[in-house]
């Protein structure tokens, strides 16, 4: 966990934020005269860096949430579409301090903006920092739609502590990028339609500026397209390449140049809040508590985990809802049944079987159901009333045996490929602290620990628990912030950490004690490329690429009860679409986010 407090959430606070902020996001740092220039990429064109406190952003599109972007000391636009300049990222971007750089073609939409064009130049100071930034022409040499006529655009070369950044914008190699020289990093563009900017084209483009280092970004024009057009289907590259062989092309064509070339995730996982989603109302009137988990089946309906702690005078205007709520994939109530004190209390999380069953953790008992779906009990694993402690009571001692009985269990998942049942049993301190591993039949088979390093006294909470499609089971290692890997033995694989930075002094309060890590799902392709971690200090869901642990990027617009907003977001799903669904405990409802 990374904290950073600091008196006042201000430009001077900033100093103090960017080494928390490079912890988690997608960043990359240069060295420089005064420490590390920090370089997040963000989205398509739209990056950040960070020295010294000072915040510069270029193309800030509102395509990903604010949450991943900070408040900065200078923004630039490259040129006037949407994508480039998007005023509503602006807005949300800047305060009374910040300065504004667009070129001409922008003028008449950002009234407050200092225009600028080629040849010239201006210096900005920051907290601690200074950037100089030059302007240099940025437009087309072969003719077609959509035109970039020379005069309109602009890209921009940075001095920032002693170094000098390129970012060429939407050009093709222009006279101002073939005479640049000392240039340490280059932003490239990649695929400009109609056929601009070709791997080899960029590729030598590259060699003649002869930067230290490359990154090519604005490659995939079929992403930009589908954030307005979400049906859109495409359009093909020269050449037939898909985007990937694009960057591939652009690599080889760079070999042997001595050029570090660095690819960055420009176009991550992006969601739009599904405003009409779950139709209302629930059932006959129904009231819920807090939804302490949730689960999707193989037919994309959804189960909800409902506490029922409504408050009571609500209940004047409608009825209390069952324990278990099924809606279909419109958001319609199918269903709702179960009775609370058979389940049990504290429903946690839940697993949907391919034949309609429904395992269900209650996490204040010592046992785990699996329900038909007809509702009827078909298997409990645990004594009911009994706990797996030192006298067999919620009060006694965590024993962590080689037995079928549970102490507080957390969350339940089904390994298809062996009908193995994983159970994280320890939601709570005080309860147990283990992944427990059962046959189907429910016959005890192992059982591992949270791993800690020898002086690491961390409370264990193996809060969530999800196994993969390649046998890897994810645990959400709660008080410790991170993910840990193992294989379905036991073993730890990797520690996946993730980060936070509170936004107001945590003097005088207590901070971050929520949890970076507290439930996670995966993406529903057969690689599961992305996992979706729910962090309540954020109070957002974190997109790490699986196999890298890459941080990506974040979606939810932070704590409240306003749409897109999340009040403890406790359970989270994945349907067949790649659609994100989030289920709030105080919050008391649950979200659809659609994947564009």
């Amino acid at each position: 966990m990374h904290l950073c407090c600091f008196p006042k959430l201000n430009r001077e606070c900033l100093a103090a934020l960017i080494f928390c902020l490079a912890a988690q996001a997608q960043a990359d740092t240069i060295p420089a005269e005064k420490g590390d220039i920090v370089i997040t990429s963000l989205v398509h064109s739209s990056v950040q860096l960070q020295y010294q406190g000072m915040v510069v952003l270029i193309d800030p599109w509102s395509a990903i949430s604010m949450s991943n972007y900070q408040i900065a000391d200078l923004i630039l636009v490259t040129d006037n579409p949407g994508h480039h300049l998007d005023t509503a990222a602006i807005d949300a971007l800047s305060d009374e301090d910040t300065i504004l750089i667009a070129p001409a073609n922008s003028a008449g939409q950002l009234s407050d903006a200092v225009i600028m064009g080629s040849g010239d130049s201006r210096r900005v100071s920051g907290f601690e920092a200074e950037v100089l930034v030059e302007v240099i022409d940025a437009y087309d040499l072969t003719p077609g739609a959509p035109a970039h006529p020379k005069g309109d655009a602009n890209g921009y070369v940075l001095t920032v502590g002693g170094k000098r950044l390129l970012f060429a914008g939407v050009t093709e190699c222009v006279d101002d990028l073939m005479t640049l020289g000392n240039i340490d990093v280059a932003f490239m563009p990649l695929n400009i339609p109609p056929a601009r900017m070709t791997p080899a084209d960029s590729a030598a483009c590259t060699r003649q500026i002869d930067p230290d280092i490359v990154y090519t970004y604005h490659y995939d024009q079929s992403y930009a397209r589908r954030i307005n057009d979400p049906d859109y289907e495409g359009s093909s590259l020269p050449g037939g390449l898909s985007v990937d062989e694009t960057m591939d092309a652009f690599a080889n064509a760079l070999e042997g140049s001595g050029i570090e070339y660095r690819q960055s995730n420009w176009y991550p996982p992006r969601f739009e809040l599904d405003s009409n989603w779950p139709r209302l109302p629930l059932g006959q009137r129904w009231l819920t508590g807090g939804l302490g988990g949730m689960c999707i089946g193989r037919n994309d309906e959804v189960f909800l985990l409902n506490r029922q702690n409504v408050v009571e005078d609500d209940l004047d205007a409608a009825l209390r809802a069952p324990p278990i709520l099924q809606l279909d994939t419109e958001g319609n109530t199918v269903k709702g049944w179960g009775d609370a004190s058979l389940i049990g209390g504290r429903l946690h999380d839940c697993h949907a079987n391919a034949d309609g069953s429904l395992w269900l953790v209650p996490a204040a008992t010592g046992h785990i159901q699996l329900w038909s779906a007809n509702e009827e009990l078909l298997m409990q694993i645990g004594e009911a009333n009994v706990f797996d402690s030192s006298d067999e009571s919620r009060s006694g001692q965590p024993r962590n045996s080689d037995r079928a009985q549970f102490f507080l269990p957390a969350a339940i998942d089904v390994d298809e490929s062996t009908g193995e049942i994983f159970v994280a049993d320890g939601e709570l301190p005080g309860g147990n602290s283990r992944i427990v591993v059962f046959d189907s039949s429910g016959a005890f088979l192992r059982q591992w620990r949270l791993q800690r390093d020898g002086n690491d006294q961390r409370i264990e909470l193996p809060h969530c628990l999800r196994v993969s499609n390649d046998g890897l089971v994810y645990v959400c290692d709660r008080r410790a912030d991170r993910i840990q890997v193992f294989d379905r033995a036991g073993n730890l694989q990797r520690n996946i950490p993730l980060s936070f930075t509170a936004l107001t002094d945590a003097s005088d309060r207590v901070s971050g004690i929520r949890g970076n890590a507290v439930v996670l799902a995966f993406s529903p392709d057969p690689q599961q490329q992305f996992l979706y971690v729910l962090n309540q200090n954020t109070v957002a869901v974190e997109v790490l690429e699986r196999t890298s642990g890459d941080w990506l990027t974040r979606f939810g617009e932070g704590p409240g009860r306003y749409p897109g907003q999340f009040e403890l977001p406790h359970g989270i799903a994945v349907d067949s679409k790649g659609n994100v669904y989030v289920a709030e405990q105080e919050g008391r409802r649950v979200q659809r986010f659609l994947l564009r």
